[in-house]
């Protein structure tokens, strides 16, 4: 949906993608059959995406975004320098291409960059990051952008009927805690005050007390 934004933007239809990206090896492409977008595919498959994979893209002035994960997961977890990173991200900027974060795993991005969350999405027009990876939520996710994008983002959100419903009763037992520590732990409690900070506003409620069963109830909304 992002992409099909940032293409509409510029009128152009040209996506840059790794051959890794999720959209290639766990969505099939579908957002080239569900947008009409057209997937450029660079860089070499075991490897991070470099400077000098952009540059060898053809006609990017027929490409409209730019897509990068950090970290990419299918090869590791590795990720760019932050000079690489800056140096991609101006590549698209010269060339007027979107860069969308698909950062489905940011979280674990910070350490490794010595830089705040907030600083890394502010390299983006467009951040995708999940609240079930890494931080043990049930489920959810948010799309963050400019004030326009994600007034585009709610309308095609509702076109499509993406929108989950979640039951708030559901509870995460202590004992399931013990084992997996979800949510409301310690150790990820500070991550998920962050997440609220990336996207500019409180979007978790976290570890709450069931007066009535006496067990921790943890959910997004």
């Amino acid at each position: 949906m992002a992409l099909r934004i940032h293409a509409e933007q510029r009128a152009r239809k040209g996506v840059v993608l790794h051959p890794t990206s999720h959209l290639v090896l766990h969505e099939q492409n579908g957002y080239q059959q569900l947008w009409g977008l057209q997937g450029h595919q660079v860089g070499q498959s075991e490897k991070v995406l470099t400077i000098q994979d952009l540059k060898a893209c053809d006609s990017p002035e027929r490409l409209g975004a730019l897509v990068l994960e950090l970290p990419m997961r299918e090869i590791g977890g590795q990720l760019p320098t932050w000079e690489e990173l800056k140096e991609q991200v101006a590549w698209a900027r010269e060339h007027d291409l979107a860069v969308h974060l698909d950062g489905a795993r940011l979280w674990q991005c910070e350490y490794y960059y010595q830089r705040s969350f907030a600083e890394i999405c502010a390299l983006f027009d467009s951040v995708y990051v999940s609240f079930y990876k890494d931080l043990g939520g049930i489920a959810g996710a948010v799309l963050a952008g400019a004030t326009e994008f994600v007034a585009q983002a709610r309308v095609w959100s509702k076109v499509c009927r993406w929108k989950l419903d979640f039951d708030v009763s559901v509870c995460v037992c202590r004992r399931t805690r013990a084992r997996r520590k979800p949510i409301g732990h310690a150790r990820s409690g500070p991550l998920c005050a962050r997440a609220g900070t990336v996207i500019g506003k409180t979007a978790w409620r976290t570890s709450q007390s069931d007066a009535t069963t006496g067990r921790d109830v943890s959910f997004a909304y």
